[in-house]
């Protein structure tokens, strides 16, 4: 059996981005346009007794409006659920946005991916592991 579960979603989860992104720096060139030298992209998880929580984060060294997609396809013993989030997010200089979320409890193994895209560049990020 296949799910799918398609959510636009945009947030502000602080907390959770916290516990799951640690912070980095990078060098930015002023007046430039943003490459991926200047966005970042990050994929956190954390795990529990019942599965995992999965957050789809960015940064940016100016502030950006950015347009992402996060894909997660998990599954095990036959069953399997695709979840798809998107949207737009604005983020600031040295703060990390999150994106999306997602709870995958104790379904198998899951391949996530998260592509984030700016006016001018476009950066992707990956994680897989058992929920």
């Amino acid at each position: 059996m296949t799910n799918r579960v398609y959510i636009a979603a945009a947030g502000g989860l602080g907390l959770l981005a916290a516990a799951v992104f640690a912070a980095s720096t990078v060098a930015a060139t002023a007046g430039a346009t943003p490459s991926s030298a200047d966005v970042g992209c990050e994929i956190g998880a954390v795990k529990s007794a019942g599965g995992v929580a999965l957050t789809g984060l960015a940064q940016a060294q100016r502030k950006l409006t950015l347009d992402y997609t996060l894909t997660i396809r998990a599954g095990g013993g036959g069953n399997s659920s695709d979840i798809v989030q998107s949207g737009q997010a604005s983020v600031s200089p040295g703060q990390k946005a999150v994106l999306g979320t997602a709870s995958l409890g104790g379904i198998g193994d899951y391949t996530a991916t998260l592509t984030v895209n700016w006016p001018g560049g476009r950066v992707t990020c990956h994680r897989s592991g058992s929920a």
